[in-house]
């Protein structure tokens, strides 16, 4: 797990990392932002001091008989034009954070996915990273680009108080270090409001995570069926109700440990205000100041307050969006070890790869104990070969060690006799087609899903790949054909059966054309005639390719070359199916039981 600096310098980090983000992914928005802000600050102090003169000007007219009306008119006008300078000025500033955030947006949420495709397989069981990933998901698109330009906000904010100090230092200096001091109570008020709840989510991480995992459940139809069928929603909604109400009770407890804190900022606030105005008042009775000077400096010296006051309220509000933006700022820093080395060897060739285990020992990330030990294992080019065994024997380990997803703890893992940590892995991956147990069920329509792995060259590949898959025939009576996408909520969108889907993922692996075909049970959801079609044409068309099937279903692996039968992590059986009833092993016995059923 890394280290990193204590945490209030990581939020000043964090601070200035979304400023430089904000400049370097919306550099000239950012800029054109700042700078109609700054002039903005210029042009409403001159409104304040053309609505003190006109304010002036106003009463000479009602209490004298100077006529002054005429420059009673030009400030008027004056005054109108830095208004509507003003108001132009405004909304062009929004404009440009709008053009911020948008562009933001773009960049954070892909460096956020492109950054989740770049990480090791382990770092998703990770505890911290897991932890990371689950507080930061949810916000991803907003959370960050409203922070980034808040701190805009916060920059524009420190010029506007730096021009009004400097303005009522001319008369009053002191009530700047008055006014800060006394905002004091309400901004520790504020930052420790903001900061509860985020504290909250670090102390409840694994809670959380129940919770999170449920309302996604909750949230997909193909999970409420069983939700509604064994009657689970009380037991459900107890255990979210129970959640929710000891993570918010904890949080309303902590509020209120803040009232007396709260009580002193209304104080400090009205006292603020008083003494200001005060001063102002016998400052013009004693005649120091006159009129003019009087209705310029109650605006200013308000404005002083609500300056200072907003600076403290939008560094304490953004508390939350900064611990947010940290654990973003952590979550892109982690970096994969397992990376192609510099010397790395492409792999070119186009036969078959021979592949093969060395004494290999593996063991997952913090399990306790290995997945197998001292592993050999050799697949000759062009072999197909089945694995077998129980749950948990090791079959789908050795697929996620054959796609680098994990390193071995001891021995190698060849590839055309080359060391599979010395492989680009990409042209490994350009070699292998494969279907996982668990495989993705894209938002896309049929033709994206089939050709996910690239671009549409050849509509006709797309067409043979479902037809070996056994899938043409569905998708051809669907509303759009290949271009009806498979998901319900959309317009002509369909949800095919689990196993139209699994034909679906099927045509996926077959549309790669590769030299070895990669299969965990790849037909546990197809019936058995459609099941006999779909390996007489695994078989036929990768002829001469090499194919690794795993599957419980015996029909499906008996015409494989090879059947190796792991038992925790160990083969105890290996050769053909005719050889293995022979033997009356393990393979014979899964075998005639299986068999047993269809008698």
């Amino acid at each position: 797990m890394k280290k990193y600096s204590k945490p209030d310098i990581e939020i000043i980090k964090t601070f200035w990392w979304l400023f430089r983000i904000s400049l370097e992914h919306a550099r000239w928005t950012s800029i054109l932002y700042l700078t109609a802000s700054i002039i903005r600050i210029a042009v409403n102090l001159f409104a304040y001091y053309a609505t003190a003169k006109m304010s002036v000007l106003l009463i000479t007219i009602l209490s004298t008989e100077l006529d002054v009306k005429g420059e009673l008119r030009t400030w008027f006008i004056l005054w109108s034009l830095a208004g509507l300078v003003g108001y132009g000025l405004f909304t062009f500033a929004e404009m440009m954070q709008k053009f911020v955030y948008y562009r933001l947006v773009r960049w954070v949420t892909n460096a956020y996915f492109v950054q989740l495709c770049n990480i090791d397989m382990a770092d998703f069981y990770d505890n911290q990273i897991r932890n990371e990933m689950n507080r930061i998901s949810s916000g991803v698109e907003w959370q960050i680009p409203n922070s980034a330009t808040t701190v805009l906000q916060i920059v524009q904010s420190v010029v506007n108080t730096i021009a009004t100090i400097v303005t009522v230092g001319f008369v009053a200096w002191w009530l700047i270090p008055l006014f800060v001091f006394m905002m004091l109570p309400g901004f520790i008020y504020e930052s420790k409001l903001a900061k509860i709840s985020w504290f909250m989510w670090d102390q409840k991480d694994d809670s959380r995570h129940i919770y999170w995992g449920i309302q996604s459940l909750l949230t997909q139809a193909k999970k409420q069926f069983e939700i509604r069928a064994l009657t689970a929603q009380p037991k459900l909604m107890n255990i979210t109700d129970r959640m929710n109400r000891d993570f918010y009770d904890l949080q309303e407890k902590e509020v209120h440990k803040l009232n007396p804190l709260a009580s002193v900022s209304v104080l400090s606030q009205f006292l603020r205000e008083s003494i200001g105005q005060a001063w102002l008042l016998t400052r013009a009775v004693a005649g120091t100041i006159n009129l003019e000077q009087y209705f310029f400096y109650v605006g200013i010296v308000f404005r002083l307050d609500g300056a200072i006051s907003g600076l403290f309220s939008s560094f304490a509000r953004i508390q939350d969006g900064l611990k947010y933006s940290t654990d973003y700022r952590y979550f892109l820093r982690h970096t994969a070890k397992l990376v192609d080395h510099p010397d790395a060897v492409a792999v070119t060739s186009q036969e078959p790869p021979i592949i093969e285990f060395k004494n290999a020992t593996f063991t997952y990330p913090g399990a306790a104990t290995s997945a197998f030990k001292n592993l050999n294992l050799k697949i000759d080019a062009g072999q197909k070969v089945a694995l077998v065994g129980e749950n948990g024997a090791g079959k789908s380990t050795v697929i996620k060690l054959l796609m680098r997803f994990y390193y071995l703890d001891e021995g190698e893992l060849l590839i055309n006799g080359v060391n599979i940590q010395g492989i680009e892995i990409n042209s490994w991956y350009a070699q292998v087609a494969t279907l996982f147990q668990d495989f993705n069920q894209y938002p896309l329509s049929v033709a994206d899903n089939i050709s996910i792995s690239g671009e549409v060259s050849n509509f006709a590949d797309v067409k043979r790949a479902a037809k070996l898959a056994g899938s043409h025939d569905y998708i051809k009576q669907l509303p759009k054909g290949y271009d009806t996408y498979l998901d319900p909520a959309f317009v002509d969108g369909v949800e095919p059966s689990g196993g139209m889907w699994q034909r679906v993922g099927l045509a996926r692996a077959f549309y790669r054309k590769a030299n070895m075909l990669i299969l965990d049970e790849p037909t546990s959801a197809i019936d058995s005639k459609a099941e006999y079609d779909i390996f007489n044409n695994i078989f036929s068309e990768h002829d001469g390719k090499t194919a690794i099937i795993v599957s419980h279903r015996f029909s499906t692996v008996r015409k494989a070359d090879r059947i190796v039968v792991l038992e925790n992590g160990t083969i105890i059986e290996d050769g053909t199916h005719e050889q293995l009833l022979k033997i009356e092993g393990r393979y014979a016995e899964m075998f005639n039981k299986q068999a047993e059923g269809y008698r």
